[in-house]
């Protein structure tokens, strides 16, 4: 069953003002829902001096859709700030670091970041974030809850939005926004979903966080392959990694602290309901995972018919504007 991607809105709106200030904009991640409005033709979303501040990164996972930028706004009184990737202003000072606390990420602030890991919005590529792919981590001001949508990159404006959702931005805490194609009675939509990110680097182990970025779906189990064979857990659609009996140990965020091993390393995933769990439905071919002791990486299942890719990233290393990222094909 292909996934076909509409490029039409999420939403009724055809047509979004934006705001007029040269700050960078608050986002947040959550789920989505909530209420949807024109906002008032004023800018009553005036930034201010001091404000928190959150962290964030967007992952393009939408089939069919062109390269992303995105806004927010606080209140359906307020006007939308953004597009905030190709927003043009100084570079902020602040920068992250991976040795930071899961539940206080701006620990980050006072080292050095990994290859330029965070940065501020302007920096993560005025042509936005292309398919499969994932924008570096970005700072941009506010707290609480927030409307983001998405919009088509380089538009230099709000209106069309391609998806929203609501978002709760979290001072101190990563964030990872997905933006990922639905299949529904009414035709192939795009979705927001957000998820909250370690900080924390632990020397002697690995981590691997896999996410299954489609929907609807079956249930998945995830195993790792190579100089030991690791059962990771169980992936639910639109969810993170989840412990299973005899698994390996896996945090709240989703992540499995798995033993450092060498390449070649095979990640295989298999529907819940395959009589035999050791033949995968699905793996990559033997790769370098990077799965050395400190390294922390995310993997985005992404399913297309019947065929799988993986978007698999090293979460603290970047190429230019983007988290350093590779799709690997699934088989």
């Amino acid at each position: 069953m292909a996934l076909v991607l509409a490029l039409a809105s999420v939403v009724a709106e055809s047509t979004v003002s934006c705001g007029s200030s040269t700050e960078p904009p608050t986002v947040i991640v959550g789920g989505d829902g909530g209420t949807t409005g024109q906002p008032k033709d004023a800018a009553t979303s005036a930034k201010t001096d001091g404000a928190a501040r959150g962290t964030l990164r967007l992952v393009h996972l939408a089939e069919g859709l062109p390269s992303i930028d995105f806004c927010t706004r606080s209140g359906e009184a307020d006007l939308f700030d953004g597009p905030v990737l190709g927003r043009d202003r100084p570079r902020d000072a602040g920068v992250a670091r991976p040795d930071g606390a899961a539940t206080d990420a701006m620990a980050f602030v006072d080292a050095e970041p990994r290859d330029g890991a965070l940065a501020d919005a302007s920096d993560a590529g005025g042509s936005g974030v292309v398919p499969m792919s994932a924008s570096q981590y970005v700072s941009v001001e506010g707290s609480g809850t927030l409307e983001l949508v998405v919009v088509p990159a380089g538009q230099g404006s709000c209106g069309q939005p391609l998806a929203r959702g609501r978002i709760t931005l979290d001072p101190g805490r990563l964030k990872t926004v997905v933006v990922h194609a639905i299949e529904s009675d009414g035709g192939a939509a795009a979705g927001v979903v957000a998820y909250d990110d370690t900080g924390d680097v632990v020397p002697q182990r690995a981590s691997l966080r896999l996410v299954y970025a489609s929907s609807p779906g079956s249930p998945l189990r995830a195993t790792l392959y190579g100089s030991l064979t690791t059962q990771l857990g169980r992936l639910e659609p639109l969810g993170v990694l989840r412990a299973e009996a005899d698994a390996s140990t896996v945090d709240t965020l989703g992540y499995a602290s798995v033993d450092p091993r060498p390449a070649p390393a095979t990640l295989g995933i298999a529907e819940t309901t395959t009589t035999d769990a050791a033949l995968p439905a699905a793996a990559t071919s033997g790769a370098d995972l990077g799965l050395a002791g400190g390294s922390v990486h995310t993997g985005f299942l992404v399913r297309r018919g019947a065929a799988w890719s993986l978007l698999y990233c090293n979460d603290f290393a970047t190429d230019g504007p983007r988290t350093q990222c590779a799709v690997l094909p699934l088989r």
